[in-house]
């Protein structure tokens, strides 16, 4: 019974120690954003909306193509809020598409969702 009890207490601790560990997607964001991935293109001059991914904890830029379908939409997944700008506000970025690793759940739950990480190199809000 005492053995039980030593290696029930084991078991709790070891459940509450890996429950409090952080991983890649910690608050911080610094080994998300340090990944290397490959380049999937560069993007000049596209008009955005920012939103707050709600399920990834992350923010995004939300576009759609030159020539859209109804169901295809791009998320370019930022490591941090740019400054200035709120959710919902419109923007013209410049920047860097690249391909999330296999590892990274960043799959699209639906077809014509695409999903990059972003490095912006250039941000302005616009105001209508």
């Amino acid at each position: 019974m005492k053995n039980m009890k030593i290696i029930g207490i084991l078991f709790l601790t070891f459940l509450f120690i890996n429950s409090c560990r952080s991983d890649d997607d910690s608050n911080d964001g610094n080994s998300f954003c340090e990944k290397e991935r490959v380049l999937n293109e560069n993007i000049e001059n596209i008009t955005a909306e920012l939103i707050y991914l709600d399920s990834k904890n992350k923010y995004a830029l939300r576009f759609y193509p030159n020539f859209p379908t109804i169901d295809e939409v791009t998320y370019s997944v930022l490591c941090i809020q740019p400054e200035g700008i709120s959710i919902d506000d419109a923007v013209k970025f410049t920047g860097e598409l690249y391909f999330f690793n296999s590892n990274e759940n960043f799959n699209p739950s639906v077809g014509g969702e695409n999903f990059y990480f972003t490095k912006i190199e250039q941000i302005q809000k616009l105001n209508f």
